[in-house]
C-alpha cells in the first residue's frame, strides 16, 4: 500500500515539475504590433488579438504603470504555482491520512502488527495537508492581487489612450434600475 502511494506522490511530482518548466511561447515582432485596446486574459494582455510579451509592454506603458504591470505578473505566477502545489500536497495529505486511517482500523480488526507505521502514515497526511492549506492560503492571494493589477495596467492604458472602459452594469441608472451598458 505505501508503495502505491509512493509511486503515485512521485508520478504527480514529475507531472507538476514537466508542467511548470513547459511553456508555451508566442512569437510576435514588436514593430508589428500596432497599439489598440489592451484586453485581459489567462493572466496576460492582449492587444488586437496578440498576447503581448513583456518587452512589448515596456515600450507602450511608463514608468509607474510598468511597475505595476511587472509586479502583477509576478505575484499572479507565483499564486499560481503555490496554488497548483498546495492543491496537489493537498490531496496527497488527504489520500495519506485516509489510506492510513483504514489501514490503522484494519490492523485493529485483525490484530495486525505493524500499528505504529499505519499511525505515522495518518500524521504525515496530516501534516501534507497544513502545508497544503498553507500554500492555498498564501496562493490565492497572490493570484487574485496579481490578476487585478495587470487587468488595472490594462485598464488605465486604455483610458490613457481614449479607449472608454466597457461595462455592463445591473442597477439604478439616471431613469430608476435597469440594464446600462457603457462604452
Amino acid at each position: 500500500m505505501k508503495k502505491f502511494f509512493v509511486s503515485i506522490v512521485i508520478a504527480v511530482s514529475f507531472a507538476l515539475a514537466a508542467s511548470v518548466a513547459a511553456s508555451a511561447q508566442e512569437l510576435s515582432d514588436v514593430s508589428s504590433i500596432v497599439p489598440g485596446r489592451l484586453t485581459y486574459a489567462s493572466g496576460h494582455l492582449y492587444s488586437n488579438g496578440i498576447k503581448l510579451m513583456d518587452s512589448e509592454i515596456e515600450n507602450m506603458l511608463p514608468g509607474s504603470s510598468l511597475k505595476s504591470y511587472l509586479s502583477g505578473r509576478k505575484m499572479y505566477t507565483a499564486g499560481e504555482v503555490l496554488i497548483i502545489v498546495g492543491s496537489v500536497v493537498e490531496g496527497a495529505g488527504i489520500a495519506m491520512a485516509v489510506a492510513g486511517s483504514l489501514e490503522l482500523v484494519k490492523s485493529f480488526a485483525n490484530d495486525e502488527p505493524n500499528r505504529l507505521s499505519h499511525g505515522a502514515m495518518v500524521v504525515t497526511g496530516e501534516a501534507a495537508m497544513f502545508v497544503g492549506i498553507g500554500c492555498l492560503g498564501a496562493g490565492i492571494p497572490l493570484y487574485c492581487v496579481g490578476k487585478h493589477r495587470i487587468k488595472k495596467t490594462g485598464s488605465e492604458y486604455n483610458v490613457s489612450k481614449g479607449y472608454p472602459d466597457i461595462a455592463l452594469n445591473v442597477g439604478s441608472t439616471g431613469n430608476g434600475f435597469g440594464l446600462s451598458l457603457n462604452f
